[in-house]
This record gives structure tokens, sequence and C-alpha cells, in this order.
């Protein structure tokens, strides 16, 4: 072996303990790393985001839109509230959320057009999707409270959005017994009209301008059915809230009182039916004048209840006396 050869393995055999040396300090760094940090560290949560719910509206527009749950993840044991927490997944309550406004959405342009039983097709199929949301809350609520308890804030947040979706399933009720009465369907419709207000009433503000629509509903089908006795309590019922709720002075509220003298008119009271009309009128003149659409209506059908009356003056005079 020459003198170079030499020199370059008497170097090589010098630095092979102080390689040797580094590979185990790298060796006791990945271990620590990979095996004792690992599991010293906090794991990270992998619970889903879940869409916020939004406000609702009158009857026939959904009064408010689906209202997705707010779940907040449970502490351990957690181990049946994965299932739930995979059926509340922000997709899969989207997808739901909007397919059913999609349905809603056709149905109200049916309705617009007329065609209740069209309409009537697409309520429900949106009814549907509503229900499919309610059964995955009350899933997830059930777990709630068996893992977490009747006070943690999952499950109070999962009862109120259970509350938010029967809102908007009673909406829709409402309106799918809208189309069995626009069809003269005024049993079918009773029964939808009940359905409703069976929700609404279980509310604990269940006094609201939407129970007494549901009152009038009702008091309506019984109309169309010439049981005006009926028509006339349920009539009073709306009364009574929707001042409460409205006010005498408000258009819905003489809406009402139009109703109810239309259902004093079909019993053969003229005299009731006048005052009553009379009432709705003052409130349209005040709020549109005399020539708004809803004023221009209320003072026919007077006219009509005036000529079945007593009154010997001509209408004209008679309501510029009376109206004041």
């Amino acid at each position: 072996m020459n003198t170079e050869a030499r020199r370059f393995s008497q170097r090589g055999a010098a630095r092979l303990p102080l390689i040797l040396t580094l590979l185990v300090v790298i060796a006791a760094i990945l271990i620590y790393k990979f095996f004792i940090a690992t599991d010293a560290a906090p794991p990270a949560s992998t619970a889903p985001e879940i869409a916020q719910p939004e406000p609702a509206e009158p009857e026939v527009t959904p009064a408010q839109e689906p209202a997705p749950p707010v779940a907040v993840a449970p502490e351990k044991p957690a181990a049946k509230a994965k299932p739930a927490y995979r059926r509340l997944s922000r997709d899969e309550f989207s997808n739901t959320e909007k397919e059913a406004m999609s349905h809603f959405g056709k149905a109200g342009e049916f309705q617009r057009r007329g065609d209740a039983a069209s309409a009537q097709t697409w309520y429900k199929k949106a009814l549907g999707s509503f229900e499919k949301m309610r059964g995955d809350l009350e899933t997830a609520l059930a777990t709630f409270e068996e893992k977490l308890g009747a006070s943690h804030k999952s499950t109070l947040q999962a009862k109120e959005n259970i509350a938010k979706v029967n809102n908007n399933i009673a909406t829709l009720y409402n309106n799918i017994g809208k189309t069995y009465l626009d069809q003269k369907k005024n049993g079918e419709a009773m029964s939808w009209f009940q359905k409703a207000l069976s929700l609404r009433e279980n509310r604990s503000s269940n006094e609201n301008a939407d129970v007494a629509a549901l009152y009038n509903n009702i008091a309506l089908a019984y109309d169309n059915e010439k049981e005006y006795a009926k028509s006339l309590e349920w009539y009073q019922k709306d009364l009574a809230l929707s001042e409460k709720v409205l006010g005498a002075s408000h258009p819905d509220t003489a809406w009402t009182y139009n109703n109810i003298a239309t259902a004093y008119f079909h019993q053969g009271d003229a005299g009731s039916a006048l005052e009553w009309y009379l009432k709705a009128y003052r409130v349209f003149v005040d709020k549109y004048g005399k020539t708004n659409r809803n004023t221009v209506e209320v003072r026919k059908s007077m006219a009509a209840a005036y000529a079945q009356s007593a009154n010997e003056k001509p209408f004209a005079e008679w309501l510029d006396g009376s109206a004041q």
C-alpha cells in the first residue's frame, strides 16, 4: 500500500467513532419526537362544524329558513355520539336544507299561478326534507341526553333547533292545508290546519300572529262547509289573539272583522254583518285610502249586506254618515 493510501485509511478510521456517535444522537431525537412527544401532545378535535340556524317568515313563505343544528363536541365518553355527529355533518344538512328550500320555492311558484294541486305536491316534498332533518336532530338529542345530561349546552341547543325545525314544519302543514282549501277539500284542509296548530300551540310563545292565522283558516274551512256557528267560534278566537298581538287597527285584524261579517251575512244577519264590515272598512280607509283594492272589496261586500238590511237610505249616503 502506498503512503497516500495509508493516510486515507487512517483518516477514515479516525472519523468512524464520530460518525457513529452522531447517528446515535439523531436516532434518539427521532425516537423522542415520534413516540414520546406524540403521546404527550393533546389530540386534535375531530368534531365537525355545523351550519348555523337562520331566521323565519310568515306562513306562505318559510317564515324561517331551515335551522341546521349547532352541536358542540361532547367530552368523553363520546363513543355513541359519533354516529349522530356523522349524521349531522355540515354537508349532509346543507344538502337537505337546499333540497327543502328548492321544493318550497317550486311550491310557491305553483301557488302563485293558482295551481293548488301542484303546489301541494311540492310542499309535501319539502315537508319530507324537514322531517328528515328533525329525525336527525332527535337522534342527536337522545345521545346528548344520555351521555351529557339534560342541562348540557349541546342538549339545550339540540332542543332549540328541533323547535325551529318544527316551526318550519308547522308552516308547511298550514300551506298544505291552504292548497286543500283552494280545492274545496275542506275536511282535508282542517286536518292539516289542526296538525299545524298542535305544533304552534306546544311552543312556549304560542300567542302570536301565526296561531291567529291558523284560527282564521280553520274558521274559513267551517265557513265553506256552511257550519257558520263553528266558523264564528274560530273567528272569535282569531280576533281575540289578533287584537292582542297585532292591535285593533292592523290590516290582518281588519280581515278578521271582514270574515266575521261574512259569516253573519251567510247566516242572514245583515245588521251584524254591516257592523263588522264597517269596522274593517274604517281600518282599510285609514291605512290605504278609499281606492285601495282591499277597501273596495270590503265596500262591495258591505253594499251586498246593506241591500239585505232594513235601512232605507241610499247605501252611499249611509256609508258617508257611518264611516266617520
